[in-house]
């Protein structure tokens, strides 16, 4: 029988996800992360998804956004991608969302093809179901799918299902409503039951002897989530976890600059333990960037340092101690915004620091778009404001699909897509509005 499901992403913002229940969402497709392993490229609303789905009892599966060119960066891809799922049970595939003009699309159809297969073997090989995401387009143009033996996700927005590969579910609109999310959720249709089939083969977490049932709220379904506090990686050149909380309990083993971790506690003193490949132990927290998997309170905005060092301190003025530092690039959860001072969360915790070295804009503004369109240029930069002086915060490639929040009258456009929102040249976005 066939089921109907949701995938979302940080683009949704916090969901409540007891709604999205009740609105009759049959399961959910989170996605997780995309390109090269980096805690910055982790969905920031991931593991409150995962949370609040499996809380509320609806199945999920999960999605990486690839970037990748080569065989090599799509297995690194994909060991990223583990890092990030590790320890969460799925009741449907891992999927690797491949869509990308500006990367994937550059590559002829046997080349997307090998780089399609590193990923999914890889993923594959570590215990997974896995599928493929692409549009009607991609499938019959980009790459060949008759030769990846892999579970597909169709996207094609129409009245039916064109595609006649073999395929386990359809994308079929961006633009659906759901009880407990503000703005637009893409649907879809599910045509097998993937829970049995996921169980039954004991993939995904779901080891033999496992519970049968599809629902994500059975006793464990979460695995080893509720008993970690949070990922992180290590950014020593060589860090020493030790058998306790202090330099005077020996040495058990050694990680490396990037080494994911879990965190599963923290001390008195300010030391982490962590569970690894390696095992467990303890480690200086300082060495280790990692984020909580549920912040006390929801993101009021998205943003990125953009001083070369800047000092985050316990408190919103320079009478407080500094905490940690962030450097020029690193992307942050904005809190709160008071006066000149922003709460920010970062992988390396919660604190306060000058707004004017967070280069931020709000996400928890619900703004109904007046229209949606495509990005023309190859490559074309998001920008803070609505002037070229004004600092760059993504960039979208051609055919890439975006919301219109606002058109200036000035040649500029305010839009929103998977990577945020921002502003950008209304001449390289080919839009229509709603009300025409």
């Amino acid at each position: 029988m066939d089921k109907r499901g949701i995938d979302v992403s940080s683009w949704q913002g916090v969901i409540d996800w007891d709604a999205v229940k009740s609105s009759g969402v049959e399961f959910a497709i989170l996605r997780s992360s995309f390109g090269s392993p980096s805690p910055s490229q982790v969905d920031n609303q991931f593991y409150n998804n995962v949370k609040g789905a499996q809380a509320a009892g609806i199945p999920i599966g999960a999605y990486h956004y690839g970037y990748a060119v080569t065989e090599e960066e799509a297995r690194n891809e994909a060991g990223f991608f583990l890092d990030t799922v590790k320890g969460i049970r799925f009741e449907y595939p891992l999927y690797y969302d491949v869509e990308d003009s500006a990367t994937m699309g550059s590559l002829d159809r046997d080349a997307l093809t090998k780089v399609i297969r590193a990923f999914c073997e890889t993923v594959e090989k570590a215990g997974y179901y896995v599928g493929i995401y692409a549009s009607l387009n991609w499938l019959t143009n980009k790459f060949y799918p008759d030769q990846l033996p892999y579970d597909v996700w169709v996207a094609q927005y129409y009245s039916e299902d064109q595609y006649d590969g073999h395929h386990g579910m359809w994308q079929y609109t961006s633009g659906g409503t759901v009880g407990g999310i503000a703005g637009k959720v893409d649907m879809n249709i599910a045509y097998r039951d993937f829970p049995k089939l996921i169980k039954d083969k004991g993939l995904n977490g779901w080891g033999s002897g496992e519970s049968g049932g599809s629902g994500g709220s059975e006793e464990g379904s979460g695995g080893e989530r509720d008993d970690r506090l949070g990922i992180g990686h290590c950014v020593a050149d060589v860090l020493n976890v030790r058998s306790g909380p202090g330099t005077d309990y020996p040495v058990v083993y050694q990680i490396s600059t990037g080494n994911m971790v879990d965190v599963l506690k923290i001390s008195e003193n300010g030391w982490l333990q962590i569970n690894c490949l390696h095992g467990v132990g303890w480690c200086a927290a300082q060495y280790i960037q990692w984020s909580p998997f549920e912040s006390q309170q929801p993101p009021i905005g998205i943003g990125r340092c953009t001083a070369d060092v800047l000092n985050v301190r316990t408190g919103s003025g320079l009478d407080y101690p500094a905490a940690f530092q962030l450097s020029q690039g690193n992307m942050v959860d904005v809190l709160t915004a008071s006066g000149q001072w922003l709460q920010i969360n970062c992988l390396l915790g919660s604190g306060w620091c000058a707004s004017q070295y967070i280069d931020w804009f709000r996400t928890n503004l619900q703004v109904p778009a007046i229209g949606v369109g495509k990005c023309t240029a190859d490559v074309l930069n998001i920008r803070s404001g609505p002037a070229t002086d004004l600092s760059v915060l993504f960039t979208i490639s051609e055919g890439n699909m975006v919301d219109v929040l606002e058109d200036n009258g000035r040649g500029w456009l305010r839009i929103r897509c998977l990577l945020g929102t921002g502003w950008c040249s209304a001449q390289y976005i080919d839009w229509s509005r709603h009300d025409k």
